[in-house]
């Protein structure tokens, strides 16, 4: 629309102007809403996971280990081995 108001006839880059206004407004509340509703969602998840910071780090270990694990097995027979 930029483009099009950039290339118009001055009478009717008025109304473009007015457009292009009110569709950037309508497109920044949208992105309001959207990280609003983001929030949100982050503060439900973390509110219906009532895990222990231990828990937590106890996972964390656990999966990287079975990456680990997983990236050997990948990476074929070692030569130490």
């Amino acid at each position: 629309m930029e483009r099009a108001r950039d290339i118009a006839p001055l009478a009717q880059r008025g109304p473009l102007e007015l457009g292009i206004t009110d569709l950037s407004r309508r497109l920044e509340e949208g992105l309001d809403g959207y990280v609003a509703l983001i929030g949100t969602a982050g503060q439900a998840v973390i509110a219906s996971n009532p895990v222990s910071p231990n828990e937590a780090l106890l996972d964390a270990s656990d999966r990287l280990s079975g990456l680990a694990s997983a990236l050997r097995e990948l990476s074929g027979p070692s030569s130490a081995g």
